[in-house]
């Protein structure tokens, strides 16, 4: 029975709750009338939520209402922002209501629309004249606070002026503009790789081009075309590097049947009789490995104090292998895997070139990597 009760106390404040009851005596009218309107939607018969909305409607248009005339009367930065929510508020309440029958027959909400697009209006203004005030600073922190009113402005009223221009030229101010030379490469034979290793970075870059939106990074033939004046310069140099080192190595071993075998017959009373016994086979594994690696410098560079900000060796490997097998004797005396490895031959391995562009794939893995790192802080 206690629980049969409890169960009642439960599900009766669970309703209060849905009908905006609870928001409404705790002076959330707002909350309430949004509450009252979501459950008479779902069922027009409420009592209760006929009641929250009849008493919180008034309420909380006139509480919006008194907001809106404090806040206009006040001297702080951004008070059409409070206006503008506030009547966004009084016009979603409108709306909300509008477009419920059974709350239209409780209530007559009145629209705030024209107030509303002249409290759009002083906001971006208000914020646009910030930004712009900041951009005039012609520096970088400055620039940066520029484009956040700008992208305020944006974002209240994205068809404000030129606020898409705006924005792009703050961006512009407050970035740290990177070039990315293509990386070095001390002998020749091996330009083709080593332009692949830099098109890799160069393409992640350039997919990247905001990983952290106030950093930029450009190619050489970028940097010209528009005469950009960079900041950074990441440079990369082949420090050293080694391809195509060989490693052959072959395992002899003598190799046992696990189980007896028919080896021959014999005739025993005129009956030929099997002959079982173990076989072996001399088998010889074969191994080849052909290792790649390399050492690459990385370097970015401050282009006005000529600084060095970051610098870092990075080392990078890709072995290539084949095994193969060969045999002399009983093939039952290998398992079927060695047995299928001994119809294998020597592979060749890839050319030189890819082998180079193999060993710089973990290295670009760790470039990328410490490029994100380092500009996060920027």
């Amino acid at each position: 029975m206690r629980s049969i009760c409890y169960l009642l106390l439960v599900l009766n404040l669970f309703s209060c709750t849905k009908s905006g009851v609870k928001a409404l005596e705790n002076g959330n009218y707002f909350t309430a009338v949004m509450q009252s309107v979501e459950k008479l939607k779902k069922d027009s018969d409420t009592e209760k939520a006929s009641e929250v909305l009849v008493n919180s409607y008034g309420l909380a248009q006139k509480e919006l209402l008194k907001e809106i005339n404090q806040r206009k009367n006040l001297k702080v930065a951004y008070k059409w922002e409070e206006v503008l929510s506030s009547y966004q508020k009084l016009n979603k309440m409108h709306d909300l209501i509008s477009k419920c029958a059974p709350c239209r027959k409780i209530v007559n909400p009145v629209a705030y629309f024209a107030e509303e697009d002249i409290a759009k209006n002083e906001a971006a203004e208000e914020r646009f004249n910030v930004g712009q005030m900041l951009l005039n600073k012609n520096n970088i922190d400055d620039a940066r606070s520029a484009f956040n009113n700008f992208e305020k402005v944006f974002q209240i009223l994205p068809n404000f002026e030129n606020i898409r221009d705006k924005m792009e030229e703050a961006l512009y101010k407050g970035s740290y503009h990177v070039l990315v030379e293509p990386s070095v490469l001390k002998r020749g034979m091996y330009t083709y790789s080593q332009e692949f290793f830099h098109k890799k970075v160069n393409d992640f870059l350039q997919s990247n081009k905001r990983m952290n939106k106030f950093v930029r990074f450009y190619t050489p033939y970028e940097v010209n075309a528009n005469k950009i004046k960079t900041d950074h310069t990441v440079y990369f140099e082949f420090l050293d590097f080694s391809v195509g080192e060989t490693l052959l190595k072959s395992d002899k071993e003598t190799k046992i049947s696990a189980d007896s075998v028919q080896t021959g017959e014999v005739t025993v009373n005129g009956q030929k009789m099997p002959v079982k016994g173990k076989v072996k086979a001399e088998y010889i594994k074969y191994s080849k490995t052909v290792r790649s690696r390399g050492i690459i410098l990385m370097e970015i560079r401050d282009n006005r104090s000529y600084r060095k900000l970051f610098s870092e060796e990075i080392g990078g490997e890709h072995n290539w292998g084949c095994n193969w097998a060969s045999f002399n004797g009983d093939e039952r005396a290998l398992t079927k895997s060695e047995l299928n490895l001994s119809k294998d031959r020597e592979q060749m391995p890839p050319n030189n070139q890819q082998l180079f562009i193999e060993f710089t794939k973990p290295i670009y893995d760790q470039v990328t990597a410490k490029i994100k790192r380092f500009y996060e802080k920027y």
